[in-house]
């Protein structure tokens, strides 16, 4: 039981551009912070959302457009706002509301926050059952609270903070504290892990591997806070189907300590592919994958054709332009290319003919087909043309090493042509998969961001 004595209590209230934290954005944040029945700290801010805001927000609200173009975005506060929220318990009107908000906002700017929080709505309803409403403006008439500004952030903030400690003092501490525990936000921990202490796992990156009863993985995750991405999984702060069926199935859970983030990707995209979890789609990609590769034909144009051999060791990758999931996927790209570009539809293998290519025809392709444009301007545009689509070159003449460190533990990875080749670490993750050097889509695409972050020039999209 969450105890309101023992904690810092974060009053807040926010205003918002609209109702969908995906698409609106903040453009107030009021905090009091209250230890022992007594404000210790506040924070407020209008926040520049980016745009003008809808003007019935504004009259709403009474805040100006041209105070929010004056303010700070929300990215130069998020650091401030992340360390005054860090401590204590948030109590919020509507707080799943206000929390999604500021939990989208932060992630933006690489905070991900996973705060306790009591909605006084659902406090009201357990305490006040005989009261139809529970909105804002019906507790404000209900405990008589002075006139002010409403819905600006210091007002509704001091609403929320007089309503709490009324109610407190009206039902005593024994039923406000029951009310106080349904009221906040639980952790939607299995049956079976009740007994489970997340203290164990540790604050360091790795990987984690959720199986259910028959001992079956039926999700694996990577983060660089094992201990805080696993205990997200067990809060229902936004609805969350899958994190839910998780939950229904999870019976015991392992982790991979690393000594890094590339590390904990690594192992994460192969135990993926090993075990081919239930819940994880994105990553369940197989070996089946369709290589688009280049070739010159006889009269020295660059032609493309689809290769389905599936053979993807890395030293024979040498004419690959790319790999795809699907042939829908590889035949939308080549279409969109080609007519972005004017090149062959005929030469890139979507057409057959032994004569001009039907886009030649509508002038929509320069007519390498029937050799009408030189062998150095179609390959020069055709190149120009997959710059960015193509398997990019190896940023290097041999292997490359790559060490992490996290305390004690330290890891060196070898990479080379893309592919995996080994870990300074005995690891049975790592055994199978190295000894198979093939190149995984996945693993590059790894490396590519890994690079990128890091300011090497590779031109290809991720």
């Amino acid at each position: 039981m969450t105890n309101y004595k023992n904690n810092i209590l974060n009053f807040l209230d926010i205003e918002t551009t609209g109702m969908n934290s995906k698409v609106d954005r903040v453009i107030e944040i009021y905090i009091s912070k209250v230890k022992d029945g007594q404000v210790i700290k506040t924070f407020h801010t209008l926040i520049n959302p980016g745009f003008r805001p809808n003007p019935f927000i504004l009259r709403l609200t009474n805040i100006k457009n041209e105070e929010l173009e004056t303010a700070p975005y929300f990215e130069d506060i998020a650091q401030d706002l992340h360390d005054f929220l860090t401590d204590g318990i948030i109590i919020a009107h509507n707080a799943r509301f206000d929390y999604s908000f500021i939990k989208q906002e932060l992630k933006k700017y690489g905070f991900e926050v996973n705060w306790n929080y009591c909605c006084t709505v659902k406090l009201s309803r357990n305490l006040y059952p005989k009261y139809k409403s529970h909105k804002l403006d019906s507790i404000i008439e209900r405990i008589n609270f002075s006139d002010g500004e409403r819905h600006r952030g210091s007002y509704d903030t001091d609403v929320i903070k007089n309503f709490f400690y009324i109610a407190l003092s009206e039902h005593g501490s024994e039923v406000f504290l029951s009310a106080f525990n349904k009221s906040i936000k639980q952790a939607a921990i299995p049956t079976e892990l009740i007994k489970f202490n997340s203290k164990e796992i540790p604050e360091s990156p790795g990987v984690y591997i959720f199986y259910d009863e028959t001992d079956y993985p039926i999700y694996v995750g990577m983060s660089k806070n094992l201990r805080r991405r696993i205990n997200e999984h067990f809060y229902q702060d936004l609805t969350n189907s899958k994190d839910l069926k998780i939950n229904q199935n999870l019976k015991r859970i392992e982790t991979i300590e690393t000594a890094g983030v590339l590390g904990a990707y690594i192992r994460e995209s192969i135990l993926v592919k090993k075990y081919q979890p239930l819940y994880n789609r994105m990553l369940r990609r197989n070996n089946d994958l369709i290589k688009l590769e280049q070739f010159i034909d006889g009269n020295g144009y660059i032609n493309l054709r689809i290769n389905n051999d599936n053979n993807l060791e890395i030293d024979k990758l040498e004419n690959l332009v790319g790999v795809f999931k699907s042939r829908r996927d590889l035949v939308d790209k080549l279409q969109d290319v080609s007519k972005k570009y004017k090149l062959c539809p005929k030469l890139m293998g979507l057409e057959k003919t032994n004569h001009a290519c039907f886009a030649y025809q509508l002038g929509n392709c320069t007519g390498a087909c029937i050799s009408k444009i030189s062998i150095e301007d179609y390959n020069t545009t055709f190149n120009n043309a997959f710059e960015n689509i193509r398997i990019a070159n190896w940023p290097s003449d041999s292997e490359i090493q790559i060490k992490e460190e996290n305390g004690d533990k330290v890891e060196s990875l070898a990479f080379n042509k893309w592919g995996f080749v080994k870990s300074s670490l005995e690891d049975e993750v790592f055994k199978e998969f190295s000894e198979n050097f093939r190149f995984d889509m996945d693993i590059y695409k790894i490396l590519l961001r890994y690079f990128k972050s890091r300011g090497q020039c590779i031109n290809a999209d991720i």
